[in-house]
């Protein structure tokens, strides 16, 4: 059972395309890693943090942070607070049908511990966001030896 960030990272991003988004809205995109340019908002980008290892009685558990930012366009702020809350919404329960990440190997949980909205640009376009942080742990069977 290995541990795979580029694994998990896609496995989230499949996850995201297949996950029904608020009523009324279409996801366009999920990219397991930041493209070069949103062609088509909403749309989800994963970026991986930092990661950490501990070890006990024959195991190794490995925890590691994703950021999962959904980028909007950001056009008059005031009249997308309902939509903004929708999307929010959706992004902080966005795992809890898949806290084991449909089966990814290697992957024990996956939980959301909080969400931000915010704006950025994104290729010196604006766009408000809504980042989901992400924990993936993984719990590895391992034999220890000298």
């Amino acid at each position: 059972m290995a541990f795979s960030d580029s694994t998990i990272l896609e496995a989230l991003a499949a996850h995201y395309t297949a996950a029904t988004p608020p009523s009324g809205e279409t996801l366009k995109k999920a990219f397991a890693y930041p493209p070069d340019g949103l062609n088509a908002t909403p749309a989800i980008v994963l970026y991986p943090g930092s990661d950490s290892v501990s070890y006990g009685a024959a195991n190794r558990q490995v925890s590691l942070a994703v950021a999962a930012t959904l980028y909007l366009p950001l056009v008059e702020y005031a009249r997308n607070y309902a939509r903004t809350a929708a999307w929010r919404e959706y992004m902080r329960d966005s795992m809890l049908d898949a806290v084991q990440l449909n089966g990814t190997s290697g992957v024990s949980q996956v939980s959301v511990t909080g969400t931000v909205v915010d704006s950025s640009e994104y290729g010196d376009a604006p766009f408000i966001t809504i980042t989901a942080n992400i924990q993936v742990i993984g719990i590895e069977v391992i034999s220890p030896s000298a």
